[in-house]
């Protein structure tokens, strides 16, 4: 059984299903488990029914209120007021004994405000990306035009294709040919 049909039952019928299965052998952890409930929740649910779980016979039982007759309940002492002698007494408002460190707070917080808008626009710029403008350097690309086959994934053929479509000031060969550029004299050894 699901967590979900499980809580559409009524309480008694809860009670039942889960007594069932403590009969069977299982721990209340394990059905906790099936359920994917805590045991507290299932405990708290027959608890406001009054049934109590019974270790010696493993399962809900009607609250009998026996068990409370054997709690005593504590007298009360009262609070003794103690006198704090002086010589005993630690002070214990001057934490900072620091004057530089004590210095440095109070500015932090003078300058609160202003520090504040720095975090928030340091905030932004990490989420700024900055787009380089394309730059086709026309003195590297330099000789006579070869039409050449060259293999491609389709997956990379077809963003690059993508890609051209923004830039239709650039002809193809330009953008290709200042990519290989770009990406030999990066990694040139």
């Amino acid at each position: 059984m699901d967590k979900q049909r499980f809580n559409n039952l009524d309480l008694m019928d809860q009670l039942e299903y889960v007594n069932k299965k403590l009969s069977y052998g299982e721990s209340l952890r394990e059905i906790s488990k099936d359920l994917n409930m805590s045991k507290t929740t299932i405990r708290n649910r027959f608890k406001k029914i009054d049934y109590v779980f019974n270790k010696d016979k493993k399962q809900y039982i009607k609250d009998s209120h026996e068990y409370k007759k054997n709690i005593n309940m504590l007298q009360v002492k009262p609070i003794e007021n103690k006198e704090i002698k002086e010589d005993e007494y630690i002070y214990n408002t001057n934490v900072l004994t620091n004057v530089e460190a004590k210095e440095k707070l109070i500015n932090i917080i003078d300058n609160y405000d202003n520090i504040e808008k720095m975090l928030k626009w340091f905030e932004n710029q990490k989420n700024i990306v900055e787009v380089e403008e394309i730059n086709i350097d026309t003195d590297k690309l330099i000789g006579t035009v070869k039409t050449t086959t060259v293999r491609l994934y389709d997956k990379v053929w077809e963003d690059f294709r993508k890609f051209m479509k923004d830039y239709p000031e650039y002809k193809s060969m330009d953008l290709v040919s200042m990519a290989l550029v770009e990406y030999m004299s990066k990694y040139k050894k």
